[in-house]
């Protein structure tokens, strides 16, 4: 799968778009979309093959166009670590609109099916749930839980420290053909030490072959 490809369903996983690929919702499995936030009005995934963008459905029209010409403006780089050029350009017709309340970047990644856990991880059931209650105990009661896809934990001493699930529920698409989305966390102590990394690679093997991690193989590309 190239690059683009992946950015394109990494867009898929992450958002609720309307027909015209606009941004309209923040995806979660098990909620109905009158509960869902409101995605950011500006999203941006970059790789060495190229770039792609949307726009929230309520920017204006005029917000949209001034937006897009800096988006095509953007050059292709290899380094992600770098920001984008146009960055400061695009947070200024942002701000224009509306502040700018919060910003996410950060590198993305896939894991081969050849990597390895090494670390003591697990996938999370009905049978082991109780390893989640000392630090993740939110997702025993959440509706997007290991009940609605599958969630893996790197367990220490008893309790998960790190944990890596899917935003989609099993039956999608990204799901199926062995894509999807994570999500980690790790307990403050820990960190550093490979743990959130760990329980990526098991899911990986266990429910897909590729997810984002913080502790990847092969860099894919940088969302901004």
């Amino acid at each position: 799968m190239t690059a683009l490809k992946w950015l394109e369903l990494q867009f898929e996983t992450l958002y609720v778009s309307d027909d015209l690929g606009r941004l309209r919702f923040i995806r979660e499995p098990g909620y109905e979309e009158s509960e869902l936030d409101a995605a950011p009005r500006f999203w941006m995934d970059r790789s060495k093959q190229g770039n792609i963008w949307r726009f929230r459905n309520d920017l204006p029209a005029d917000v949209m166009l001034e937006l897009d010409g800096l988006c095509r403006a953007e050059s292709v780089v290899a380094n992600w670590q770098v920001e984008a050029r146009q960055a400061v350009a695009i947070r200024t017709v942002l701000e224009r609109h509306a502040p700018i309340t919060a910003e996410e970047r950060g590198p993305a990644y896939t894991i081969p099916e050849t990597a390895n856990a090494t670390l003591n991880t697990v996938i999370v059931t009905e049978a082991n749930a109780a390893v989640l209650e000392q630090h993740f105990a939110w997702k025993l009661t959440s509706r997007n839980s290991f009940r609605s896809s599958l969630l893996a934990a790197t367990v220490v001493d008893g309790d998960a420290v790190a944990i890596c699930y899917c935003l989609r529920p099993p039956d999608f698409e990204g799901c199926r053909s062995g894509r999807g989305d994570r999500r980690a966390g790790s307990r403050p102590r820990l960190r550093g030490g490979g743990v959130g990394g760990s329980d990526s690679r098991h899911w990986s093997r266990a429910s897909v072959q590729h997810v984002l991690a913080e502790y990847g193989v092969a860099a894919r590309g940088a969302k901004n």
